[in-house]
Formats: structure tokens, C-alpha cells, sequence
């Protein structure tokens, strides 16, 4: 197994938050706790960024440039279903490499920021639409050794990229403050 210092870090992660779910009876715990948690047991692991269902960390690596994405079990293991559904010939082409995860943890290579073009966006969208990849922006391609990979995506069964194809056209002519808004309304229910 690659990493084994992480991975032995992430399962006590996952220890930590089943415990403080056992504590406060709730099914997960919110991304501060998450970062509390983490920062304080492992100082190495630095903050990156809050995404809508993780918390992502940097972990420190001299070779690669790795985070550990953690958050609910169901959002990690779809994470990790979507890259395994790509076949080995395209998977790390496509996508930032995924090494391994454990109940609330996932640890991905993850590059580095970088200008995206709208050329290289639709490029990776139509890319990705032969394989039921949806949800491909800007703020999901990273620079992974000098490649832009996707770091974060989700699929849906082939026969239905047409119309998600469609959806997606029609979500990016929206202004972002409705998008966000839909996104919000569509999490509560």
C-alpha cells in the first residue's frame, strides 16, 4: 500500500468521527469539526478548501503533491466508484489518481491550481461524457504533472449523458448566484 503513514492517520480519522457521531447522535459531523479534528491531531495535513460534501487537506508529500478529501461514507465511496469505473486505458489520463480510502477518507493527487481555458474544459467534458462523467468545471481540473486532470467528478449510466449533456449546457448560461441557490435548494430536500 502507498502512503501507509496517511492511511494509518486517515483510519484514526475515521475513528475520531465515528466517535464524535456516537457522541452527538448524528449521522455525520460538520466540516469545522472535521478540521478541528484534523488540525489538531495531525498538524501536517494542512487545510486546502471546503468542498460542497468534503473537507479537503494537503498532505504533505516531497514527491507528489497528494490531499486527503474526507467526509460522509457515501461521498467518498462514489468518489472512489467513479474513478474505478473508468477503464485503466483512460483513468489517469482523465483524472488525478486515486490511491486508496477508507470509510471517510480518500487520498488523490491532486496538482496544482491553474488557468483552465474554456476550450480545455469542454475538451475533458467531451472526454468525459463518453464514459457518463458529469459535473466537469474549471474549479475541478488541476494541473497534475504538467496534465490537466479532472480531481473531482460524477457519473451517470451512458444512456443518460445525453440529457445530462443538456442539463449541464443549460446550468452554465446561468448567473452563479441562481446557480448556487438551486444547489442549495436541491441539498435540503
Amino acid at each position: 500500500m502507498k502512503f501507509k503513514r496517511v492511511h494509518g492517520q486517515a483510519k484514526l480519522v475515521d475513528k475520531l468521527i465515528d466517535a464524535k457521531k456516537k457522541d452527538r447522535g448524528t449521522s455525520f459531523i460538520t466540516k469545522p469539526e472535521v478540521t478541528a479534528i484534523v488540525t489538531r491531531i495531525f498538524p501536517d495535513l494542512i487545510p486546502e478548501s471546503d468542498g460542497w460534501h468534503k473537507a479537503v487537506f494537503r498532505v504533505r508529500s516531497e514527491d507528489r503533491d497528494l490531499v486527503l478529501k474526507i467526509g460522509r461514507k457515501e461521498a467518498i465511496e462514489n468518489d472512489y466508484r467513479v474513478y474505478k469505473r473508468l477503464p485503466e486505458s483512460v483513468r489517469h489520463r482523465l483524472f488525478a489518481r486515486m490511491y486508496w480510502h477508507t470509510k471517510y477518507c480518500l487520498l488523490q493527487e491532486y496538482g496544482s491550481k491553474t488557468q483552465v481555458s474554456l476550450a480545455d474544459v469542454n475538451k475533458l467534458r467531451e472526454f468525459g461524457y463518453q464514459y457518463g462523467l458529469i459535473d466537469i468545471k474549471s474549479k475541478n481540473i488541476r494541473s497534475v504533472n504538467g496534465n490537466l486532470k479532472i480531481i473531482d467528478a460524477n457519473m451517470v449510466p451512458r444512456k443518460f449523458s445525453p440529457i445530462w449533456r443538456t442539463i449541464e449546457t443549460i446550468k452554465l448560461i446561468l448567473p452563479e448566484p441562481l446557480h448556487e441557490l438551486i444547489k442549495k435548494l436541491a441539498v435540503k430536500h
